[in-house]
């Protein structure tokens, strides 16, 4: 079960992705003990609004490795985020994973 504060924790994340102040929500982000899927779909949409691609394929593989899979709310931020780079095939990809 997640830290009882983690809920706020991605609040905080959410509020600084939103207001695109990518520092604070790295750290933010960073800083949880245990990070969860809603924590993970703020840093995507934020990083796809900023089109940094590379970083959202660094964060598939974290949520991997931690045994987290995609639900469809991070596929459908996963789907936005390359769609700004035109690059949706990526998208695609990520589902036969």
């Amino acid at each position: 079960e997640a830290e009882p504060n983690a809920m706020l924790r991605a609040a905080v994340v959410e509020c600084c992705a939103k207001s695109m102040q990518p520092n604070v929500a790295w750290r933010v982000f960073d800083e949880m003990p245990e990070k969860t899927l809603l924590a993970y779909n703020h840093m995507i949409v934020m990083l796809g609004r900023m089109r940094r691609v590379d970083k959202v394929q660094n964060l598939l593989a974290e949520m991997a490795a931690q045994g987290l899979k995609p639900n469809h709310v991070i596929y459908t931020s996963l789907m936005v985020a390359f769609g700004n780079v035109h690059d949706s095939a990526r998208v695609l990809s990520t589902l036969d994973q």
